[in-house]
């Protein structure tokens, strides 16, 4: 059976409508455990273990998107009309099928939080769109796989919440490279896709060959150049990546790094060329979310 975790929930409107959106999953959840009855005995219980541990992290992950929202009326409305999307509940669906055949805590984390981050958008959307594929790739990914995509978003894709504006340019970079490579230490010891692993995330639609190679250059920690200065607030457009190339000492600096000389190496055996797509990145962003909450001292 699955134990109710719900109970301590307090009677605020947004707790509420959390516990039930949660509690939903559970009638769901069980004619999911169905699939699995011809299965032997301790086959089924480890299916019924692993949704239990992933409805806990399903739990937690709406709490968290919820408490994030700037209005407790537009989250709880949300929640609400969540309770009649039949897109969104084939998206549970989904996820609570995957996550009974898999043990990997880390795998029931990412899902949750696509399951939960879904809340956000409408059916319509393309974050919606590109959830429910995402869903379906990270079911069938290892954990190598999963923390290359994490690595990757963070350097294509995931910028600080909070920029030090009032530094020089020279400092201002100094400060990002700390925070990168402090971001980065989630993944210590680096590993090293086999070829075959960069050919599943593609078929998986996680990632796509460029057109040209010089996409992304040999050099891998190159690729941060344009990737650093179009996404850096307008207040900096000043760090083109033209100036960027010419600041040697910045390269340098960033070149002595454990991440950019684990860029490097993963340019030689496999990665370049390779860039993710818009679920690659999306999978990328939770896995790298998911070991930050579980690392919280890699953030500076």
């Amino acid at each position: 059976m699955l134990e109710p975790f719900l109970g301590g929930a307090s009677e605020t409107a947004v707790n509420t409508a959390v516990s039930k959106v949660v509690e939903s999953a559970v009638p769901v959840a069980k004619k999911i455990l169905a699939r699995f009855r011809q299965q032997p005995e301790l086959a089924r219980q480890a299916a019924e273990n692993n949704q239990q541990q992933f409805l806990e992290d399903l739990f937690k992950e709406v709490e968290r998107v919820a408490s994030h929202a700037e209005h407790a009326t537009t989250v709880v409305e949300r929640l609400e009309a969540s309770l009649s999307d039949p897109d969104y509940w084939h998206l549970v669906q989904e996820a609570l099928h995957a996550s009974a055949r898999t043990g990997a805590r880390g795998k029931h984390r990412v899902l949750a939080r696509l399951v939960a981050e879904r809340l956000t958008a409408s059916a319509d959307e393309l974050l919606a769109q590109t959830g429910a594929l995402a869903v379906t790739a990270t079911r069938k990914l290892t954990p190598t796989q999963l923390r290359f995509l994490g690595l990757s978003a963070l350097v294509t894709a995931i910028r600080p919440d909070l920029y030090p504006l009032t530094e020089p340019r020279d400092a201002f970079l100094a400060w990002y490279i700390h925070w990168l490579n402090r971001q980065a230490s989630v993944y210590l010891p680096f590993e090293t896709p086999a070829p075959g692993d960069y050919e599943h995330l593609r078929l998986v639609s996680c990632v796509y060959l460029a057109g040209k190679r010089d996409r992304i250059p040999v050099e891998g920690f190159h690729a941060l150049r344009s990737s650093i200065a179009s996404h850096l607030p307008p207040s900096r457009d000043v760090l083109a990546v033209s100036w960027m190339e010419g600041n040697r000492e910045f390269w340098i600096q960033f070149g002595r790094s454990p991440l950019a000389e684990h860029l490097s190496h993963l340019s030689r055996n496999g990665m370049a060329g390779m860039e993710l797509t818009s679920v690659g990145e999306l999978i990328g962003r939770h896995v790298h979310g998911e070991l930050i909450a579980r690392q919280p001292t890699a953030v500076p």
